[in-house]
């Protein structure tokens, strides 16, 4: 039961994912986006950060044998899967009227994920030490 809602969580953050992309990408966001950049600046950086490091996380956490708490290739695999996605996603900005690619959104991406995957890593460890 445990490992299913871990699917269910991940299967729904991806899909909020796709779909604030996919808002965002249409252009409908357009007018809001330009009045919070001016209230809020940096804040889609921090929508980067967080947007890309959960899904990590998550997925770090979806590929990881939960009958360890030891690090295997399998732990990595929000790097390996976010990674590539943050950046073909960031790329593809370059191609659409609505949006603009930016070295800073990929770097928070990155970022997040970096930061992300280290949470992971710690909240192994703190698992492994309360099992003892």
């Amino acid at each position: 039961m445990k490992n299913l809602n871990k699917y269910k969580i991940t299967a729904i953050y991806i899909l909020l994912i796709i779909t604030i992309i996919t808002v965002v990408d249409s252009g409908v966001t357009a007018g809001f986006r330009s009045w919070l950049k001016v209230a809020i600046p940096h804040l889609d950086k921090f929508g980067h950060f967080f947007g890309m490091g959960m899904l990590a996380f998550l997925l770090n956490n979806l590929f990881h044998k939960s009958k360890t708490s030891k690090i295997t290739l399998a732990s990595f695999a929000g790097v390996m899967i976010a990674c590539p996605l943050s950046t073909i996603e960031e790329f593809s900005q370059k191609m659409l009227t609505y949006r603009s690619f930016s070295y800073g959104d990929l770097a928070a991406n990155y970022l997040g994920i970096i930061v992300f995957t280290l949470v992971f890593f710690w909240v192994l460890k703190k698992e492994k030490i309360r099992k003892i």
